[in-house]
């Protein structure tokens, strides 16, 4: 018989849903490619597994539940209130045993998270899942409301495991990344299409 499906990782009891909208930034290079809403529930999973995460991402270097997002704090059972900013609902990232690592930068570098364990959010701090040049970061919450228009269907899929420009299973995130191999299959292609009409060019001349 198949190996029985992974159970889902399940959020602490400290957990509670956001009383405010809260939203994360998927930035690559510099740029920001889509604003991924985190309102909805208690926690979102990154990951590589559709089954597994909220959100997942489609590269090798993510475990398949990677890494959770979870609102509220462990330190007053999860009440939503300022997390020493009253202009910040409390957020935690947790790492949840990844084979490469989740990366919090929250000005002075990365720094590599301890699995299991909670680690806050500012705002203005960045995530990094594994070996990814796409990160995440929240928002300042003076930062204007973005102007940018929804993501087109093949980048970000409702209700279905969200894949990242990245997707989430509740929505699957295909942040707006390309894959290495697909592009080196394009410029494969290219190249064997040039060959093949100078070798025809060729033997028309040596006719």
């Amino acid at each position: 018989p198949p190996p029985a499906a992974a159970a889902r990782w399940e959020p602490p009891e400290w957990a509670v849903a956001p009383q405010a909208p809260v939203s994360l930034d998927l930035v690559r290079g510099g740029t920001k490619m889509q604003s991924l809403q985190l309102s909805r529930k208690r926690a979102y999973v990154f990951g590589r597994s559709r089954e597994r995460a909220d959100f997942a991402v489609p590269d090798e270097s993510v475990s398949r539940a990677h890494a959770a997002i979870v609102h509220g704090s462990p330190a007053d059972g999860g009440r939503d209130g300022g997390d020493g900013d009253d202009s910040e609902a409390p957020l935690h990232l947790i790492d949840l045993g990844s084979t490469k690592g989740s990366f919090l930068d929250t000005g002075a570098g990365w720094e590599r998270l301890s699995p299991h364990k909670p680690t806050r959010v500012p705002c203005g701090a960045k995530i990094k899942l594994g070996d990814c040049d796409t990160v995440l970061v929240r928002p300042s919450p003076s930062s204007p409301p973005s102007s940018l228009p929804p993501p087109p269907p093949p980048l970000l899929r409702a209700a279905q495991p969200h894949r990242l420009a990245w997707r989430s299973s509740s929505t699957w995130i295909r942040p707006r990344w390309r894959s290495c191999s697909r592009r080196g299959q394009r410029h494969r292609r290219a190249r064997s299409a040039r060959a093949a009409r100078s070798s025809g060019s060729q033997k028309s001349s040596t006719r």
